[in-house]
């Protein structure tokens, strides 16, 4: 057969590679086996409240276990603990276990118009759940504070109060 002038043969060489160590796989992940749902001594299901039940005894179970700090061992300023008259605020939420607290008071000087400022002039930050928005917040601290505010895996960055 004859062959174009134009035509390059190209000839297969076979480089003999440097042997190379064996990667480790990585271990597959234990399959985690579904736990039957739990049954009434009847054999019967369990309604969604009674399951929800059942899972808030577990996480109080675990929070007992592992409690937060206690604000005499990890100190914490409440404002209601700065009010010039703290006995005016009604709590709402004081759970020292989980270092919640919620407190209101009513002050005939703050009106709607306030709260309607507030609304709109605070630049709001949106905290996503699974699926939507599940909460705007605002972080406001004293002048030189940098600490963030968190919420599950989202931080808010601190804002120096206006």
């Amino acid at each position: 057969k004859s062959r174009s002038p134009n035509r390059r043969v190209i000839r297969r060489m076979t480089l003999k590679r440097p042997e190379r160590k064996a990667k480790a796989k990585p271990k597959p992940k234990a399959k985690q086996e579904k736990k039957a749902p739990p049954v009434k001594a009847d054999g019967s299901e369990l309604t969604p409240r009674e399951l929800s039940d059942i899972k808030e005894a577990e996480a109080k179970a675990k929070r007992e276990a592992n409690p937060e700090a206690t604000r005499e061992s990890k100190p914490l300023q409440l404002l209601v603990d700065r009010a010039s008259n703290p006995k005016s605020w009604i709590p709402c939420i004081e759970d020292v276990s989980l270092r919640s607290w919620m407190y209101m008071s009513q002050e005939k000087h703050v009106t709607h118009n306030d709260f309607d400022q507030i609304k709109e002039k605070v630049d709001w930050v949106e905290i996503h759940g699974a699926a939507a928005v599940t909460r705007k917040t605002m972080w406001f601290v004293k002048e030189g504070c940098r600490c963030p505010y968190s919420y599950g895996k989202q931080q808010v960055n601190a804002v120096t109060f206006p």
